[in-house]
């Protein structure tokens, strides 16, 4: 005759959490890789000049922003009829870090544009990092 085996009271108890344990584990550590690959993406330092042009879709100017962290200032050079400049970096000798193609909600505040972006950041087509857009705000604003 087999003799049943007892189970232990509390064995599955234990495996449950240690399941628990485990995807909480696997889901920190997903997170982290993901915020260090967004920290290792961001381009604006917060120590050297950034500059950024913005353009639109349905307005025919463009506009390069350039942020100096230093000094805590903004500079805007509004470029009108920018269409027909295929290249503004050359044509102004500025280099351009990065380019924002912005939609409708395209505003003439920077700062205010900023925030919309930060907010609306799927909306727009650009290279900037969520954490780009949050130290714009905190330097700038």
């Amino acid at each position: 005759m087999k003799r049943k085996k007892k189970k232990e009271e509390g064995q599955t108890l234990r495996l449950v959490f240690v399941f628990f344990v485990l995807v909480g584990l696997l889901l920190v550590g997903s997170v982290l890789v993901k915020l260090a690959t967004v920290i290792e993406k961001s381009r604006f330092d917060g120590a050297h000049r950034f500059t950024v042009e913005f353009t639109s879709k349905d307005k025919p100017f463009t506009k390069v922003v350039s942020f100096a962290p230093d000094t805590r200032s903004i500079s805007i050079i509004t470029v009108q009829n920018a269409a027909a400049i295929p290249q503004i970096s050359k044509f102004l000798g500025i280099p351009i870090d990065t380019r924002v193609r912005l939609n409708n909600r395209y505003n003439e505040d920077i700062p205010r544009q900023l925030k919309t972006m930060l907010f609306y950041f799927n909306n727009f087509e650009t290279d900037l990092t969520f954490i780009d857009l949050s130290y714009f705000l905190l330097a700038f604003s």
